[in-house]
């Protein structure tokens, strides 16, 4: 079954208007932003005319990339010379709104590429579940709110639109097991990426180890709606029952 026959989200996440929309992701950035600076205080620089790379993997439309980003760079710069290039690589899914993201970096004020002049930018369109950087090209690694989405959807959830308040075991197993892929697929790849001695922050969605999701009214409230859009004739229950958001938290256990 197509991924989009059963994947709804609220936003698209190659628009403008899910820039706008993730203004609250930007406010959870702070206490990552402060891990990358220590990541970028501590790793091996190239020396020149070798480029320092930043990866910023699942960079959507770039809006909450910027503030890590250019504290990186703020950082590395003290420690190397001002003429020494920075390459920063933005990658997202092939169909992800690169014109979008370019845009960003040349007309946000926040831009690191208005911060530094001998930063350059760069975009590759591939899913991060594969190697899409070449091997030992890395030295910094940064993604946010992005780990939480699946690189496929394993099947469908019947019974809500998210995986983690659903009473199917075996669709809970199904996701579990695709979260638990896609995170050895995704550190396996970035080991591959990142030059020795390189580091990597991830933020991402976590769960309690009570099981909770901590989402529980938002959900409620949009299965509310669906009931109302019912109602009105405007879907179906079986277009319901295809629909779902293919995004896991995750416990601590499960990163290492």
């Amino acid at each position: 079954m197509p991924e989009s026959s059963i994947v709804v989200r609220p936003e698209p996440l190659e628009s403008g208007s899910y820039t706008a929309s993730s203004r609250l992701q930007a406010a959870g950035l702070l206490g990552a932003i402060a891990h990358f600076e220590e990541a970028a205080r501590a790793v091996p620089l190239p020396k020149p005319p070798q480029p320092i790379v930043i990866a910023d993997y699942g960079a959507s439309t770039g809006h909450n990339s910027l503030l890590p980003i250019s504290a990186a760079i703020a950082v590395v710069r003290k420690r190397t010379r001002p003429e020494h290039s920075v390459l920063v690589a933005h990658t997202d899914v092939a169909d992800n709104d690169f014109t979008v993201l370019f845009q960003t970096l040349e007309e946000d004020p926040d831009s690191y590429l208005l911060k530094d002049g001998a930063t350059f930018a760069s975009a590759v369109g591939r899913s991060f579940y594969t190697q899409i950087l070449p091997s030992n090209s890395v030295n910094l690694g940064w993604t946010s709110w992005a780990t939480q989405w699946l690189g496929r959807v394993p099947t469908p959830v019947p019974d809500h639109l998210q995986v983690a308040y659903s009473g199917e075991e075996n669709v809970k197993a199904a996701y579990a097991k695709q979260a638990a892929h896609d995170w050895h697929e995704f550190v396996a790849f970035r080991g591959r990426e990142l030059c020795p001695g390189g580091r990597l922050v991830v933020l991402t969605m976590a769960i309690g180890d009570d099981g909770e999701y901590g989402y529980r009214p938002l959900f409620k409230g949009m299965l509310a709606e669906l009931e109302d859009l019912m109602a009105q004739g405007l879907v179906t229950a079986d277009e319901v029952r295809r629909m779902c958001i293919p995004t896991v938290s995750r416990r601590a256990s499960d990163f290492l």
